[in-house]
């Protein structure tokens, strides 16, 4: 099979780039033979609406650019994938520059009576090609997506191609925030790559894929918002140049509350409030465990708990990442414990900790 894949993405250290990278991998595993194109890197111009290019059987565009060739790789595609950020809920510019320049295979209208609607007429050499989308959004899916599907949708029926499969993958700032150390981004990974495999060898990927690419980072959309806001007052300062996310990762407050989210109720005491303190920031944390539930809330003096932890911000993230000896630091004074120690030694059995942690 013939694959085309379009790369929509402007930025190439995002998290496009990365599940565009595994799905590829996966065509080439599959055995499919894979035309990939950067567009962004492409001299395109803009459609001139000219009509130009409706003359004739196979019609060809007055501009002379990057577009012909691509136009070429497009008419023997036996399928297409499109690889785009959502901005401003629609596919990137150049993805949408890409579209409007594909007139030249279209040929008029025609009433498709089992659709019940009008289609394009088109002159494809390879008609019926398979139709794959990804896309990598800032927002949740309910609230990003749905231009931006419903415009795909009907590119696919206007075209005549089988929309195999819409991948869509949200939250997309704060992907990165476990690393790839954790579970669920780890399966989310996987399955770009599995589903780039699917596709390659069947045509097809299945359902149980796909929900695995789309799973969500925030449990809810609250809880989306709160670290949201955290990785917007990281980045507010930034230039575009130095735009990333390795801040996010590292965040104590985006790790304090992704530990209560991991909180095993089963593992955890039946009551315990635990502060941490962070005077390189001047930030306090309680995070209170009862009944198998866990809060986290800030604190603006020290409070009664069980167990105080201190140490500097990046320390603690490193702690989390295991990028820190816990033993060392203890022997240092650079961690600090108060109160009862042992349900720091504990805190890997109900809050899913790394073995740095003990």
């Amino acid at each position: 099979m013939k694959v085309l894949m379009l790369r929509g993405n402007p930025r190439k250290n995002g998290v496009t780039e990365r599940l565009a990278d595994l799905f590829a991998r996966g065509l080439r595993e599959s055995g499919a033979e894979l035309f990939d194109v950067d567009l962004a890197s492409k001299n395109i111009g803009l459609c001139r609406g000219c009509f130009a290019c409706s003359a004739g059987e196979k019609g060809r565009c007055v501009i002379d650019d990057d577009m012909a060739d691509i136009l070429d790789l497009l008419d023997e595609a036996d399928a297409v994938v499109c690889a785009s950020p959502i901005y401003f809920y629609a596919m990137g510019a150049q993805l949408k520059i890409f579209w409007e320049r594909c007139f030249p295979f279209i040929r008029g209208y025609y009433y498709d009576a089992e659709l019940g609607g009008m289609r394009n007429r088109t002159n494809f050499s390879k008609d019926g090609k398979k139709f794959v989308t990804i896309g990598a959004a800032s927002g949740r899916i309910k609230s990003s997506f749905e231009a931006v599907t419903h415009t795909y949708q009907s590119i696919a029926t206007a075209l005549g191609f089988e929309y195999a499969a819409d991948i869509r993958r949200a939250e997309s700032p704060h992907f990165t925030s476990l690393d790839a150390k954790s579970l669920r981004v780890r399966k989310i990974l996987d399955a770009f790559e599995i589903a780039g495999r699917e596709f390659g060898a069947t045509g097809k990927i299945s359902e149980a894929v796909i929900k695995t690419a789309e799973l969500e980072l925030a449990e809810s959309d609250e809880v989306f918002a709160q670290n949201a806001g955290v990785f917007w007052e990281l980045n507010k300062n930034r230039n575009v140049a130095g735009f990333g996310f390795d801040d996010a990762k590292t965040d104590v407050r985006i790790l304090l509350r992704e530990m209560c989210r991991l909180l095993i109720p089963k593992e955890a005491p039946e009551k315990a409030d635990i502060e941490f303190y962070f005077p390189d920031k001047e930030w306090r944390f309680a995070m209170r465990i009862n009944s198998g539930k866990c809060e986290l809330g800030e604190l603006s003096a020290p409070s009664e708990c069980d167990l105080r932890i201190t140490c500097t911000a990046p320390l603690w993230a490193d702690i989390l990442g295991m990028r820190a000896n816990v033993m060392e630091k203890l022997a240092s004074g650079e961690l600090l414990l108060e109160g009862r120690r042992r349900l720091f030694s504990s805190m890997k059995k109900y809050f899913r900790l790394p073995d740095g942690v003990r």
